[in-house]
């Protein structure tokens, strides 16, 4: 599925990922039951949680990144799961830290015609891993929410796909 316009990120999207990230079950309970009210675009959230993502590993990663670099991160990401490293599948978690350290277009997004689900689990799960190797408090969620808002604002939305659900 194409979309011709970009997802307008708006203040509920980044106060409802960065309770996502650093807030209680039931603060984002409450965020989540506001997303996609009022007219509220429902690719916005999915799009600040992925760019959010990009940008955490765009910084994780030297611009002269190897595949075993990527190798050795999700596995030593694994490790720290312990008894949840299934939760992290190698292969696809490589794959999507692949796409998001290319320069290619969005329209040739990885692999992911496997559950939707578990790509979605992968994403966070990574983000939170990230963010913790990295060490940010508050303020850093803060400035790397922003920071990913700003750059979906700098792409064109015209070749994105957005994977439909599956049922």
């Amino acid at each position: 599925m194409t979309s011709d316009t970009r997802p307008i990120i708006s203040d509920l999207h980044k106060r409802a990922l960065r309770t996502f990230i650093l807030g209680t079950e039931e603060e984002w309970e409450v965020c989540a039951g506001a997303l996609g009210e009022d007219g509220d675009d429902p690719k916005a959230y999915s799009a600040l949680l992925a760019f959010t993502l990009g940008t955490m590993v765009r910084r994780r990663f030297s611009p002269s990144w190897a595949r075993a670099d990527v190798i050795r991160c999700v596995a030593d990401l694994r490790i720290k799961l312990d008894e949840q490293a299934d939760e992290l599948n190698p292969r696809l978690t490589e794959n999507l830290i692949h796409f998001l350290l290319s320069e290619g277009p969005l329209e040739n997004p990885p692999d992911i015609s496997e559950n939707q689900e578990e790509i979605a689990g992968i994403q966070q799960i990574l983000l939170f891993l990230l963010i913790d190797e990295a060490g940010l408090d508050d303020a850093g969620v803060g400035e790397l929410i922003d920071e990913a808002a700003g750059t979906t604002r700098n792409v064109d939305w015209s070749s994105a796909i957005f994977p439909r659900a599956t049922d």
